[in-house]
């Protein structure tokens, strides 16, 4: 791992402020998980709050990758943040005096989807920006390793704090940290934009879709896709609905587990090196998703009628259980999601990042936005067999479609003739 790119005085902001959003992030998720979950017992209507959320980003995404590329993506970052903040502190202040019912959460986190869909694909073009394609790889694993960090001490502090708090106090966290991200990015100095050509945005829209005509950016994006749709919702739903309404875990288990499944994240310094150095890319993203589809077969124990009675009467067979699953996942898939990003930097040329990223938050949206709602349906009525049985094939699936790519040059667009 090179540490020297840490002298790099944008590239060390970027992962701190970055990795400070990322806690508000983590307290926001656990907070509503439970929240939810408190006030329905049901999976489909938590499943139902995520699915919300990410809506806008797929009605919205088509033109957020053109005004990422065409504007100062350092001033879009600030201003997101800066509302994303003033948005968590209204909520801090009006649940002071008032309890949240499923409406108001439905509409917070409509909202909440809107800024995400700027968002989210103007962070991903930061460290291409910031760094040199060589360092890519390391960069993006230092950024992972810290904002890994992060997330483990998220977790189990969100789970005490809303024991303790409740989600007022987790608004609160969540609304500070996207301030003092915005506050650093005001420091880092972000290329202002990336299209010279300055295209009409119609034209520029159309620029992003046709990078699909390329078979590879194709497979790579459905990949993501399938991820957010048949595998993501076992641990993002699942896990928080079996812990709560199967197993009858309180706030602390769930934190807990959701440490000790963010930990397995942490040792992607480990990991990423040795695949680094021994495989390209696409062979790095194989192994990884066997890992994965390992993970998620353990889930199969379940349908053991003595082994479920076992963890159902232990709540620390339970732990136990569930954390090691998680773990296992969330190592391979975090060693997996270094060497993802690394292979679209490397695959899709930088002034063509926002609109790639943008159309890629969309087909995750749309992916997400299903799963939750297949995954909250199948938990509420079977918990144990299909939805891993579901997992297990969405796996298979993603390995068939990187088999799929091979490594090329870089993925542009011919604006004369509109084709790649």
């Amino acid at each position: 791992m090179n540490l020297g790119l840490l002298k790099n005085r944008n590239f060390l902001f970027f992962i701190l402020g970055n990795g400070i959003s990322l806690i508000g992030d983590d307290f926001l998720a656990v907070g509503l998980s439970l929240y939810v979950l408190s006030l329905t017992g049901s999976a489909s209507q938590f499943a139902t709050v995520l699915a919300i959320s990410m809506l806008p980003t797929i009605f919205l995404s088509p033109i957020t990758g053109p005004i990422i590329d065409r504007i100062n993506r350092k001033f879009i970052l600030i201003l997101n943040n800066m509302l994303r903040g003033a948005i968590m502190i209204a909520a801090f202040i009006y649940l002071l005096f008032n309890k949240a019912n499923l409406v108001e959460i439905y509409i917070v986190s409509f909202i909440f989807g809107i800024c995400t869909s700027f968002y989210q694909p103007a962070a991903m073009t930061v460290i291409p920006s910031i760094l040199e394609e060589k360092d890519l790889v390391h960069g993006n694993l230092m950024n992972s390793i810290f904002d890994q960090i992060c997330n483990v001490m998220a977790p189990i502090a969100a789970a005490y704090v809303y024991t303790f708090f409740g989600l007022k106090a987790i608004c609160l966290v969540d609304g500070i940290s996207f301030i003092v991200m915005g506050l650093i990015i005001l420091s880092i100095k972000i290329k202002p934009k990336q299209d010279k050509n300055e295209r009409k945005i119609f034209t520029s829209i159309a620029d992003g879709f046709r990078l699909y005509k390329d078979k590879e950016v194709l497979s790579i994006s459905l990949n993501a896709m399938l991820t957010h749709m048949l595998i993501i919702p076992i641990f993002s739903i699942g896990f928080p609905y079996l812990v709560k309404t199967i197993f009858k875990g309180n706030d602390i288990n769930f934190g807990t587990i959701q440490t000790i499944c963010t930990i397995g994240t942490f040792l992607t310094f480990i990991s990423v090196p040795i695949l680094n150095k021994r495989f390209n890319d696409l062979k790095a993203l194989n192994i990884t998703m066997y890992g994965m589809l390992g993970s998620i077969s353990i889930l199969f124990a379940l349908n053991i009628i003595g082994f479920f009675n076992f963890i159902t009467t232990s709540t620390l067979g339970m732990i136990i259980y569930l954390s090691i699953i998680g773990f296992l996942f969330y190592f391979s898939f975090a060693t997996y999601g270094v060497f993802y990003t690394s292979f679209v930097q490397k695959k899709v040329m930088s002034e063509y990042l926002g609109r790639f990223y943008a159309l890629l938050e969309m087909l995750i949206a749309i992916g997400g936005v299903i799963g939750s709602k297949l995954y909250g349906f199948i938990f509420d009525i079977d918990f144990a067999f299909y939805p891993v049985l579901i997992g297990c094939i969405g796996m298979i699936i993603k390995l068939l479609l990187n088999f799929m790519i091979t490594e090329n040059k870089k993925i542009s667009v011919n604006t004369e003739s509109a084709n790649l």
